[in-house]
């Protein structure tokens, strides 16, 4: 995970981790804060400018411009979810 602070905006550079809400789905699909910009994806050595079309997959990297305190919201959206012990 990398990120560049100023003052009030954020630019991150996040994983795709398999089974992450973003996994497999389109950018549109996706439930991005408020005060968020995805601005690149590398997928493999390919970087390109996602569209609402684009189709995220595990081992993507995005690019994001976000807000202070926004950046929390965006890092678990790409990040694998834990799986949730309930009692049987």
């Amino acid at each position: 995970l990398g990120a560049v602070s100023g003052e009030n905006v954020h630019i991150l550079e996040l994983p795709i981790h398999q089974g992450s809400v973003c996994d497999g789905k389109r950018v549109k699909d996706i439930p991005w804060p408020e005060n968020c910009l995805v601005v690149s994806l590398r997928k493999g050595m390919r970087v390109s400018i996602p569209h609402g079309t684009t189709r995220l997959s595990s081992g993507d990297i995005l690019v994001v411009v976000t807000e202070r305190g926004v950046d929390p919201k965006v890092e678990r959206l790409c990040a694998a979810e834990e799986l949730e012990s309930t009692p049987h």
